[in-house]
């Protein structure tokens, strides 16, 4: 399984859902709409090896992953600035990396 090519079409896919580009190798920046209006940036933190993770083990497709990750995207709290790989998902965090 080529991981770069579906890491590059998570990517592709959630710019065209909103605004997304890989920032750095394993964090895609994304700026996520708000109910009220405007925008606000979170920091997706995942290797291409953890989303091939993520969409076959956890999800059976990339499409109902992808959907998972908007919903966490979509649910995040104002402080919560990270969705963080962990356990096949992405958890929101504070930080790059989730506490203890």
């Amino acid at each position: 399984m080529d991981l770069a090519k579906y890491y590059r079409r998570l990517v592709r896919d959630l710019d065209g859902w909103s605004s997304a580009a890989e920032v750095a190798p394993g964090r895609i920046r994304v700026s996520v709409r708000q109910a009220g209006g405007g925008c606000r940036t979170v920091v997706i933190v995942m290797t291409p090896a953890e989303w091939e993770n993520m969409f076959t083990v956890a999800h059976g497709s990339f499409d109902s992953a992808f959907d998972r990750v908007k919903q966490t995207l979509l649910a995040m709290k104002p402080h919560e600035r990270f969705a963080v790989y962990a356990d096949y998902g992405l958890e929101p965090s504070t930080t790059e990396t989730l506490l203890g």
